[in-house]
């Protein structure tokens, strides 16, 4: 009987407790990874550390990384004023996958079986292509080549 209300303890202790969520997902209109949107400046550097790089850009405060943790973390943008809440996360290593398999490396063809094919398309001069779908919360670049070399995400648009 001991026995038994200790482990009754134990789950009633964890059902009100959140886990941590997965290093690893990539979730649209949400996180990468640890990283979610409307994080402080002070909350992504306690996950990621200082960034290599700052720079204003027209509507954000852009943080640069050398690809941290295990999604390759490589940009997150701050809305405008600082100290405002993390807007956009952007990826480029192969370490994270969206619910739907998606990750750095996938094709094209696989991004529109996954996702269809809304969204704004950006032909770039660097002869990538960006594709947003502001709806989902969620951007790619895709390569020359049509493969995924970088994930965004972003809060969702109706």
């Amino acid at each position: 009987m001991p026995k038994m209300l200790w482990t009754s303890g134990i789950v009633l202790a964890l059902a009100g407790t959140v886990l941590p969520q997965s290093d690893d997902q990539i979730v649209p209109g949400e996180r990468v990874g640890p990283v979610a949107l409307g994080m402080s400046l002070d909350e992504v550097a306690r996950v990621l550390g200082k960034p290599h790089r700052t720079r204003l850009e027209r509507i954000a405060i852009v943080y640069d990384y050398k690809e941290a943790g295990t999604c390759g973390i490589v940009r997150v943008s701050f809305g405008l004023p600082p100290g405002s809440e993390a807007v956009k996360i952007e990826a480029t290593g192969t370490g994270c996958a969206t619910d739907k398999g998606i990750r750095v490396g996938s094709s094209g063809a696989e991004v529109v079986r996954a996702y269809g094919r809304g969204g704004n398309v950006i032909r770039n001069e660097d002869k990538t292509t960006t594709v947003d779908d502001k709806s989902l919360g969620l951007g790619f670049v895709l390569s020359a080549t049509d493969k995924v070399i970088a994930i965004s995400v972003r809060r969702q648009r109706k």
